[in-house]
């Protein structure tokens, strides 16, 4: 196995043994909100960098699901014949694996080292773990669960005997996903819930995908052709709410590719023209289509665009990008349309809790942002291409950046004072 320099410095850097952050790639999965995982009996570090211990959970996680028993303690669970029912075609568990899951940037860095990435297995440290792959292995099906952390690697201060992995994604039945759940509640006292994703933070997953994909091309008279090629064909579900058509639950809005780009780059040259300094005043006096993906406010201009569009040539006001930050509790704003659903060649996201990544670009080497410089015109086909691999990494990392501090419990001032006046009227 190749050797890749790092230094041991103390027991808090135990290498382990990992799996390819690809396995998040084409799988559909499930969101989940987890609270830490503690784990003081068993161990005084955190699981990313204690490779007995996550040995120790799958054994213990197997032998609950086959009923085996440990010391003469029988491990099923209640429910286990609703499990043998679910898993009736899968056959027997043939494995069950625990095993951390590196950073996107570790592994493109890394593997681009290796001699056959294929074939040889990176070792990482916590610092360089974006969580936890669960894999359960049937005869003829294979099911997933990934804790995650933040895409940049664990960082979280361990001075508590719990690992904080905020973020779970299920690939799972509903009866074994409820017999993984009730091991984590047993096992770390964990408490588990479905991740809704409102319509504000849907247009901010989408504004800052696109964003990211036209940065790569800035300046550059192709900047369409990557978000058509990334991006696909687009399909947004609008749904509303009774009060507006009691038998109009939703529509779905089909965007071809050119249409797509055409609209984020109508939309562009309006927030251009509102960043003016004589505009300036009136876009803060308007005070909307902004939203960002953790709270924070940027333009929107897709939204913007598609906003205009359907006021237009519809007469159909989409306040879609709506979040709690651009309502007060003294003039409260009803909201009957939501965006519930967006389906698209990179990603496909729901309000449900539900996500499916789809833009994998392959492996190349990863930059921060103060090595991106701007595109030159002389660059060759292959620093094109490579540049533009590297940004959608990067959107795919802003993606999945966003769903876990959600998953944290991120909020925004206006988010938490909203919430306060709430409790007191």
């Amino acid at each position: 196995m190749a050797k890749f320099g790092i230094e041991v410095k103390s027991v808090h850097y135990t290498l382990l043994m990992a799996q390819s952050p690809s396995e998040l790639f084409a799988t559909s999965w499930t969101l989940h909100r987890l609270s830490p995982l503690y784990h003081t009996a068993e161990s005084k570090r955190t699981l990313l960098e204690d490779a007995q211990a996550l040995s120790m959970y799958a054994n213990r996680l197997r032998d609950m699901l086959t009923g085996d028993t440990l010391h003469g303690i029988r491990l099923s669970l209640d429910n286990n014949s609703l499990l043998d029912e679910a898993l009736a075609k899968a056959g027997s568990l043939k494995s069950c694996r625990w095993e951390t899951l590196p950073t996107w940037h570790y592994w493109n860095e890394e593997r681009s080292l290796l001699e056959d990435p294929d074939q040889e297995t990176l070792t990482i440290t916590a610092e360089q773990s974006a969580g936890i792959l669960v894999t359960l292995e049937y005869e003829t099906i294979k099911y997933k669960a990934a804790l995650l952390c933040d895409p940049d690697g664990y960082h979280t201060p361990r001075d508590d005997d719990a690992t904080h992995l905020p973020l779970l994604v299920t690939r799972m039945p509903t009866a074994l996903r409820q017999a993984f759940l009730a091991f984590l509640g047993i096992n770390f006292d964990a408490r588990c819930s479905v991740l809704r994703l409102p319509s504000g933070f849907l247009c901010s997953c989408l504004e800052t995908y696109l964003a990211t994909l036209h940065q790569s091309v800035r300046g550059r008279h192709d900047d369409r052709e990557v978000i058509e090629r990334v991006m696909k064909e687009v399909q947004l579900t609008l749904s509303f709410n009774a009060p507006v058509a009691p038998a109009l639950k939703s529509v779905e809005v089909s965007l071809p590719r050119q249409s797509l780009s055409e609209l984020y780059t109508r939309g562009l040259d309006k927030s251009e023209a509102l960043r003016t300094p004589a505009s300036r005043g009136q876009k803060r006096k308007l005070g909307s289509n902004t939203s960002g993906i953790s709270g924070t406010e940027s333009p929107t201009p897709f939204i913007s665009a598609l906003s205009d569009y359907f006021r237009t040539h519809l007469a159909m006001n989409i306040d879609i990008n709506t979040s709690i930050t651009t309502t007060t509790i003294r003039t409260p704003e009803k909201h009957h349309i939501r965006l519930t659903k967006i389906a698209s060649g990179a990603f496909v996201i729901g309000f449900e809790g539900r996500i499916k990544l789809l833009a994998n670009p392959g492996r190349t080497i990863l930059l921060d942002d103060s090595h991106i410089d701007e595109p030159d015109a002389e660059d060759l086909p292959e620093d094109a291409e490579e540049r533009e691999k590297r940004f959608i990494w990067k959107a795919n990392e802003e993606l999945l950046r966003a769903l876990v501090a959600r998953a944290a419990g991120s909020q925004s001032q206006a988010e938490r004072a909203s919430m306060t006046n709430d409790i007191i009227t």
